[in-house]
């Protein structure tokens, strides 16, 4: 989800840093190439492909999006330091339009003597960074594992976030992604627990597993909302 987000954020001419804790860029790139064409995934790491002719066209696209759009993916940011330093670097006294991190559990903790306090500071200065720079940054973090005998079939919630109460006091914008079984029928939903600026909700997505794709469901995508949550 947070790569689909950076691909249309750096689509609409804005600049974006994705900064990732826990994989390659190559397999990122790859992942892109192929939510963006539709691409079968297994296909493209096989070296599997039906049509030669459409895959050399679907790649020069591919590559001339690249060569258009200021993306940036850098494979380190464990620390806050890290952060400012890629900055530094990479964009010369300016900033990215979007600075997307995965995720949150990666972080160096070693910087603090507790883990919960390691990760609040990291949160709390990022927050600081995109209040006074003006860059909107989307933090990707686990769900804690359930206890054995929970119902693993309700829905997730804020409490449910990995790690520090700084994930749910300092965001602006929760958005949490699940799955549930209806009638034997295992549904994606995607739920609005915290904004800041309206009201909360979910609505059912389809995702596409072999193009590492979220797509919209227009015959079942009634936005829900839930005053309960606003």
């Amino acid at each position: 989800m947070a790569l689909n987000i950076a691909r249309n954020i750096a689509d609409k001419n804005k600049s974006v840093l994705f900064i990732s804790l826990e994989m390659r860029g190559e397999e990122l790139v790859s992942r892109l190439f192929c939510e963006m064409n539709r691409y079968d995934h297994q296909n493209l790491r096989k070296g599997f492909i039906v049509n030669v002719s459409d895959f050399q066209n679907k790649d020069k696209a591919f590559t001339d999006f690249l060569n258009a759009v200021d993306f940036e993916i850098v494979e380190q940011g464990y620390s806050f330091k890290d952060i400012e330093a890629i900055i530094a670097s990479y964009y010369e006294g300016g900033y990215p339009d979007l600075i997307c991190i995965d995720f949150a559990q990666l972080i160096d903790t070693t910087v603090a003597k507790d883990e919960r306090l390691a990760l609040q500071d990291y949160i709390r200065k990022l927050t600081e960074l995109a209040k006074t720079k003006k860059i909107a940054i989307l933090l990707v973090s686990q769900l804690r594992r359930l206890p054995s005998g929970a119902d693993y079939n309700r829905e997730p919630g804020m409490e449910d976030m990995k790690g520090t109460g700084a994930l749910e006091q300092l965001s602006t914008v929760v958005i949490l992604i699940y799955k549930v079984i209806i009638n034997g029928d295992i549904r994606v939903m995607v739920k609005l627990a915290k904004n800041r600026h309206g009201a909360c909700g979910e609505q059912e997505m389809r995702f596409v597993g072999e193009n590492f794709r979220f797509e919209e469901m227009p015959e079942r995508n009634e936005f829900n909302e839930r005053k309960d949550l606003a």
